[in-house]
């Protein structure tokens, strides 16, 4: 009888793996997927970034060829004589607009004047309630690029006398009905950018209601003055409309936490009165007197010296800003999208633009 030992050996079998082990592989390689995830957005990020640079900067040189075309347009000059100082500027081949040029500059919706250093620009598109369309706000950003390279002192932000609303806030018309939020938005940001950024002071003088994000306008103003009719009011509730993390901090820095909460909450309007005790306007005046106010004020601000007066206002702007984490910004930003994503979005736009009551339902 033979016998072959290995015959005799145990049969091998497959080593048990530990559960614990097992589940911090399986664990470790979810975290090189995720972090692959990780990797590839952020290459994405920094495209999309940089192509926003981009194109931000295509825009700025798009509205001063804009502003620099029309304001040398025979339409829109004051002048009936010959000025030798424009003929010897035209003779040189420059098309930036002189002094005289700008001086009741009338570009439709926005005009603008500029005397002895205080710009005032005027917004007149009452027929859309001087909405922050993207017309106007291209507008506004091209002639404060014009009265910056004119050296003006201070800036007076105001709508045209005797109006019942001074800006209804964004065109719900363009913002909200397609395309991503953050992209309707981004006029109206690089416009509240540009004012705080702003080397001089810009003084708002506001008559009739203020709604929605034309209140951050106000708000990112230097000095605000208004009159005993205006108020405030923040209708992102009233509409369904989610409200940006950028526009928040704005307002944290302007009102009180629970002021604002009820402003949001309620969608009901702050008057001029409870703003002014609250510290948010300088002065409350009559309509008749609200520009000489504003005027006065800005003169005064243009006697002092401008140096001095544009390192304070980035020093005040840098200490007032309230810094908000990456963490906690994306958390907002997510909240917003589901926001703008729900039903009662889209309700609340259409119920507007139909001009009825809006169907809530909470989702």
């Amino acid at each position: 009888m033979e016998v072959w030992w290995g015959s005799l050996l145990p049969t091998p079998t497959a080593p048990v793996q530990d559960p614990a082990v097992k589940k911090i592989n399986e664990l470790n390689l979810q975290l090189k997927n995720a972090q692959t995830a990780i990797n590839d957005l952020s290459l994405k990020v920094k495209v999309r970034t940089s192509e926003a640079e981009v194109a931000k900067a295509k825009a700025h040189e798009l509205r001063s060829a804009f502003f620099e075309a029309t304001a040398t347009s025979p339409r829109n000059s004051l002048q009936t004589e010959p000025n030798p100082k424009n003929d010897s500027k035209a003779s040189s081949g420059s098309l930036q607009p002189s002094a005289d040029e700008l001086k009741g500059l009338d570009q439709g919706v926005v005009r603008c004047t500029l005397e002895d250093g205080v710009a005032t620009l005027t917004m007149q598109d009452a027929a859309r309630l001087n909405c922050l369309s993207q017309e106007l706000v291209a507008a506004l950003l091209a002639a404060l690029d014009a009265v910056q390279r004119l050296k003006a002192r201070v800036v007076v932000l105001k709508a045209k006398p005797g109006v019942k609303v001074w800006s209804a806030g964004h065109n719900l018309k363009e913002f909200c009905v397609t395309g991503e939020p953050t992209d309707m938005e981004q006029p109206v940001k690089d416009l509240l950018g540009r004012i705080k950024e702003y080397p001089v002071p810009v003084i708002a003088a506001v008559e009739g209601s203020v709604w929605g994000a034309a209140c951050d306008l106000v708000v990112c103003c230097d000095m605000v003055l208004a009159t005993p009719s205006t108020t405030f009011a923040l209708t992102a509730s009233k509409i369904g409309v989610p409200y940006g993390t950028c526009g928040m901090s704005h307002f944290l820095g302007a009102l009180p936490i629970h002021v604002l909460k009820e402003m949001f909450f309620t969608a009901k309007p702050l008057t001029s009165e409870v703003a002014l005790r609250l510290g948010l306007l300088n002065e409350v005046v009559s309509s008749n007197n609200l520009y000489p106010a504003a005027l006065r004020m800005a003169k005064d601000v243009a006697s002092r010296a401008p140096f001095v007066i544009n390192m304070l206002k980035k020093e005040l702007g840098q200490l007032s800003d309230l810094p908000v984490s990456g963490e906690t910004s994306r958390k907002a930003e997510s909240l917003r999208w589901q926001a703008y994503n729900s039903y009662d979005r889209r309700e609340g736009t259409a119920a507007f633009l139909e001009k009825r009551p809006p169907l809530f339902k909470g989702e």
